[in-house]
């Protein structure tokens, strides 16, 4: 089978025998993967765990159920499976191995993959497998972020990656009212086509301000990095901050205090998760954000596109 293996911070192709289920796993001919920032930062050298030498990237990826090891009981040959972001984890809590894609584990971008079947979940009716291939990360951990979100809320979400993406679409969804911050015109008029109302942090770079006169403060502000205090500034008293990537800044407990706020981090979510938000996609026959698919054989350019400021959504790799 054709392969990309991480190689002196690339992605070197190769060609490798097809793998054997064992008990309990199942071969699923890979159909489509995408990227996701992490990903870039493993390539860099720049991850927080540093990958086994060799690994096969991609956390995300989905396909068709090919062949079963022994003991296999949720799949039969012929499903169609997307897999969970985190191998082992399929309900609370995080298991103490913690094995990741990339890193300990082989990932997506490869013709063929052998995957323990409680890692994946079926993709539902009415979701093709690029959809499928953008749900393990970024849509899950929208999902997660907006879980207690009600009719009504004011849910604000900062700039157009794909988590952030996927926070406007699943909230407006359920009836949130959901403010975007954003840099440019063009990227404004998406999130406006999205159901968001947007609010440009360039010329108004009080927009925490902004957010308390428009819409008197944010119930839940999905909080990607780009500045905790401003976020906690444009919550309301009694609101969450849901922590979905680290943050620079150092935030006093005084501050939590005062607006009796909840500060909720979270590392993406498990497989019963992606089932959920995999449901709620086929329910509302959403169709995700992508920036761009690419051939197996370009993922180099797949990679440079990611990596780009102009991008907007998600970078799939159409396998097979």
């Amino acid at each position: 089978m054709r392969a990309f293996r991480l190689t002196d911070h690339r992605w070197t192709p190769v060609d490798d025998p097809t793998p054997t289920p064992g008990p309990g796993e199942v071969l699923v001919k890979v159909k489509a993967a995408s990227l996701n920032h992490r990903d870039v930062l493993i390539r860099a050298g720049d991850y927080a765990a540093q990958p086994n030498p060799g690994v096969i990237p991609l956390s995300d990826g989905a396909g068709e159920v090919v062949a079963l090891g022994d003991g296999v009981t949720r799949f039969a040959a012929g499903d169609r499976v997307v897999g969970a972001f985190l191998p082992g984890w399929t309900t609370q809590p995080v298991p103490a191995s913690g094995e990741q894609y990339s890193i300990d584990v082989d990932g997506w971008l490869a013709e063929h993959r052998v995957i323990p079947e409680e890692a994946l979940a079926a993709i539902p009716t009415g979701v093709d497998y690029e959809t499928a291939a953008t749900l393990p990360c970024a849509a899950t951990t929208a999902w997660v972020a907006l879980r207690g979100v009600n009719e009504g809320d004011v849910v604000l979400t900062q700039g157009t990656g794909g988590v952030s993406l996927f926070v406007v679409q699943l909230a407006v969804a359920r009836g949130a009212r959901v403010v975007a911050t954003t840099s440019t015109d063009t990227k404004a008029d998406l999130l406006t086509t999205l159901g968001a109302e947007v609010i440009n942090r360039v010329t108004t770079p009080d927009w925490p301000s902004e957010v308390w006169t428009r819409f008197g403060g944010a119930h839940r502000v999905i909080e990607v990095g780009a500045g905790l205090t401003r976020s906690l500034s444009a919550l309301r008293p009694f609101g969450e901050v849901a922590l979905v990537a680290p943050s620079r800044e150092e935030v006093r407990t005084s501050t939590l205090f005062r607006t009796r706020a909840t500060l909720r981090s979270l590392a993406v979510g498990n497989r019963l998760e992606l089932e959920a938000v995999a449901a709620e996609v086929a329910r509302l026959n959403l169709t995700p954000v992508i920036d761009g698919v690419f051939d197996f054989e370009d993922a180099e350019s797949a990679h440079a596109r990611q990596i780009e400021d102009g991008r907007v959504g998600k970078i799939v790799i159409r396998v097979g």
